[in-house]
């Protein structure tokens, strides 16, 4: 007849408690961060700005264009004519308010940008030239694209896109003021 010992007893206790600490030590680290996403999940900038070609308007308020980027956010002084199917080509040497910053990256957790992607026109809604248009370019280690999007509100961009420009409203009107 074998003899057990007090420590040849505890044995099986021991390797289950070393399994279950092992295992739960390894459920905990599994679980995914922000930090764990690809870099293409989080964009090098976004810009975004609104626009009329109308002959009525003058001044500053025609063109508002806005970086955000790692940085911060930031508004460019050259205020240019966005176009379709080209990168818009700003000074962005104004840089504004970080609490508007934090705002503004409050808007974009929505990610109602991403509609975009799927859609092939550069162009989305009537660019009728007494409208106003609002202009949007995306930028990830992926993805370098952007769009002119009608912004009257008049059904003409698709219902997916619609969040989209109320964000923009909303993010033109932080940075603004």
């Amino acid at each position: 007849m074998k003899r057990f010992t007090r420590i040849q007893a505890l044995t099986p206790l021991v390797a289950f408690a070393v399994t279950m600490a092992v295992i739960l030590f390894g459920a905990a680290c599994n679980k995914a961060e922000e930090s764990d996403l690809p870099a293409d999940e989080f964009p090098s900038y976004i810009i975004i700005g609104r626009y009329t070609q109308a002959s009525w308007c003058a001044g500053e308020t025609c063109i508002e264009t806005f970086k955000i980027d790692p940085n911060g956010l930031f508004e460019d002084s050259n205020d240019f004519l966005p176009s379709a199917g080209a990168f818009y080509n700003g000074q962005f040497d104004m840089e504004l308010s970080t609490a508007d910053y934090e705002q503004i990256l409050q808007v974009l957790e929505n990610k109602n940008y991403e509609p975009l992607f799927d859609l092939s026109d550069e162009s989305v809604g009537n660019l009728f030239p007494d409208n106003f248009h609002f202009y949007f370019e995306y930028k990830s280690a992926t993805i370098h694209r952007s769009w002119l999007i009608d912004a009257s509100f008049d059904g003409s961009v698709p219902q997916a896109v619609q969040p989209l420009l109320n964000d923009m409203n909303l993010i033109l009107q932080i940075a603004q003021f």
